[in-house]
């Protein structure tokens, strides 16, 4: 059951922010505040930096062009 309802929570999955609270909750205090196991919330994480890094190298290359 989520008390706050599938909408918000999908909504959520869809923020690299869902997942470093996942990631930092867990090494700072130790709790377990999403259900998806930290390992997955930490290759999610990594997935944003990388298309984070993608979309600035597009974004760069476009702009750098002669």
């Amino acid at each position: 059951q989520r008390f706050d309802g599938e909408l918000i929570w999908g909504i959520g999955h869809t923020s690299p922010v869902y997942y470093a609270v996942g990631v930092l909750q867990h090494a700072v205090h130790g709790l377990r505040v999403t259900p998806e196991p930290v390992a997955l919330d930490f290759v999610a994480l990594l997935g944003w930096a990388f298309l984070a890094c993608g979309v600035a190298y597009a974004a760069i290359r476009r702009n750098v062009r002669p």
